[in-house]
């Protein structure tokens, strides 16, 4: 289930942050999850055993960091890792603010990818 769609560039703190107001999730409150549309893939690294690291980019925004957890217990972390860099993709998750040393940036936690052909 999706709430929205969005383009790379209109991810930012503020609507991270105005999402997070909404908190706390759960059953009942379920977290906004947003589609976004015909990104590049710029990096895919497996981080511990099962988690990847993205970097996606748009022609239009910056980039997005973002993190599947235990996506190489299913079909899409290989899928990623062996896509070669540069190939487009639509992606589906929600957005968490990340914070590190007195840093806030967005992350996108994705649940879900495909891969544009």
């Amino acid at each position: 289930l999706l709430d929205g769609l969005l383009s790379l560039g209109g991810i930012n703190i503020h609507l991270a942050e105005k999402l997070q107001a909404l908190a706390p999730f759960g059953a009942g409150n379920y977290e906004p999850r947003f589609a976004i549309m015909d990104v590049k893939l710029l990096r895919a690294d497996i981080v511990g055993e099962k988690h990847l690291r993205l970097l996606f980019a748009s022609d239009m925004a910056g980039t997005l960091s973002a993190i599947a957890f235990r996506a190489m217990d299913n079909e899409m972390g290989p899928a990623l890792v062996n896509l070669k860099k540069g190939s487009r993709v639509h992606v589906a998750g929600y957005m968490r603010l990340n914070t590190y040393a007195m840093r806030s940036d967005v992350q996108l936690v994705v649940e879900d990818v495909s891969i544009l052909i």
